[in-house]
């Protein structure tokens, strides 16, 4: 995904023109969430009510019946 940049080895930061705020992934490049997630992650950072950036954590993943995926903060 082109919108993915790294601040460091284990630090990316995912922004596009939607998104409110910007997702945070404090993960390395072989942990890197699916398609599916990350279109979860746009949607969660482009609400109203989301501040600052969104935190992604090392364990994210989709989960079924959930709008937002797990090891986001």
């Amino acid at each position: 995904m082109s919108n993915i940049v790294s601040i460091t080895p284990n630090k990316k930061q995912f922004q596009d023109g939607v998104m409110r705020v910007p997702a945070i992934f404090h993960l390395s490049d072989d942990l890197m969430p699916n398609e599916t997630t990350i279109e979860e992650i746009r949607r969660v950072a482009s609400q109203e009510y989301v501040f600052h950036h969104v935190a992604v954590l090392s364990d994210v993943h989709s989960k079924k019946g959930r709008k937002n995926p797990t090891g986001t903060v």
